[in-house]
């Protein structure tokens, strides 16, 4: 029988101490029932007595009413987030890897990442010695907008099959121990025969952990980066992990990356690459693309994807208006907005590609 809880939070100020407690009350009732409002200020009571004795002192406690958790590690277990949003976002890859403009060199390491894919556990059979991590593990780090996602369709379509995507966000949860078990059930939900993991904003998950903790959210989230830890190496399929912060990745996960590419802004050649892609067939529209790219130089792949339209929208503008064709001048006027609003600091590099949104 599996049963749906609610969250109830229930805050309780001790008597004579000024301290406040936090009750986490899951019940099985949409109404906090009455006997479970008695033993939470008993409890208050109880622990207002030993304040003094208590180092460090509880801040939350964490209440449970009906049906409890079924032997094992209780993933599959229905909660109070079973009606919210979905713990993996299922992506149909629109790509291919030649629809992703990098460097000659860029783009072999892409083939070899699809080829390990594929033959790994012939690649793994012939080293001889099993691997700790059991899935194959590559990370994509860079700028929003200088193509982690996009490539990350473009290796699914390579590899035939579907892309999930996991944030944090989805997974985490205000109840105790209920994130590692969202991670878990996630994780769960995916075959490796027929679909790929992306961890979006990765560093959220495998950053390092703390070795201080002060607070019992520390503790927890110190517990949800060992389940993941536990999922990656228990997964046998591949997983890509995204992030623009991947100097704070935890040693544990650093030595089970296969393949680390970092993405940056693409060059003023690749520029006139995705012009041409983007521009080179619309109607109506005459572009130098040596010139516009010189002018859009240091400008994400993104945001070059993003100035295309705003040219398409003029043009389309001016026509129905009757007008003449989009100046050179008002597309560079288009790519000075985009430059204006940048961030400042993001390195440049050949590995980098054109895409639509990071």
């Amino acid at each position: 029988m599996t049963t749906n809880f609610y969250e109830h939070l229930r805050d309780i100020t001790l008597d004579r101490t000024g301290r406040t407690v936090r009750f986490v009350i899951e019940s099985e009732s949409a109404a906090v029932p009455e006997a479970a409002e008695r033993f939470c200020r008993d409890v208050a009571a109880s622990l207002a007595m030993y304040t003094r004795k208590l180092d460090p002192f509880p801040t939350a406690i964490r209440v449970q009413l009906g049906e409890p958790d079924p032997p094992g590690d209780g993933a599959d277990r229905p909660g109070p987030e079973a009606a919210g949003p979905d713990l993996m976002e299922k992506v149909a890859p629109r790509f291919t890897l030649d629809d992703f403009i990098c460097p000659p060199a860029f783009r072999r390491v892409l083939d070899d990442v699809v080829f390990y894919a594929r033959r790994y556990p012939e690649i793994r059979a012939r080293v001889g010695v099993p691997s700790v991590t059991r899935s194959f593990l590559v990370n994509f780090s860079g700028a929003s907008g200088t193509g982690k996602t996009m490539a990350a369709e473009a290796v699914a379509h390579a590899l035939e099959k579907d892309l999930y995507v996991m944030n944090f966000a989805n997974v985490e949860s205000s109840l105790l121990g209920r994130t590692p078990k969202n991670i878990a059930r996630a994780f769960r939900a995916v075959s490796p025969e027929s679909a790929i993991i992306m961890l979006d904003e990765a560093d959220a998950f495998v950053s390092r952990r703390i070795v201080d903790l002060r607070q019992g959210a520390e503790y927890a989230l110190n517990t949800a980066r060992g389940q993941i830890i536990g999922e990656i190496d228990r997964f046998e399929g591949t997983i890509l992990l995204a992030t623009n912060l991947f100097g704070t990745y935890d040693n544990a996960i650093l030595r089970r990356i296969k393949f680390n590419l970092p993405f940056g802004l693409p060059s003023e050649a690749a520029v006139a690459a995705m012009l041409r892609r983007y521009l080179g067939e619309a109607p109506g529209i005459t572009v130098d693309f040596e010139a516009l790219a010189r002018a859009a130089a240091g400008l994400s792949g993104g945001d070059v994807y993003n100035i295309s339209e705003i040219i398409v929208m003029k043009s389309l503008q001016r026509s129905e208006a009757g007008e003449g064709p989009v100046e050179a001048e008002e597309m560079e006027t288009i790519v000075s907005y985009y430059r204006s609003k940048a961030p400042k600091g993001v390195a440049e590099a050949g590995f980098a590609g054109g895409q639509v949104n990071s």
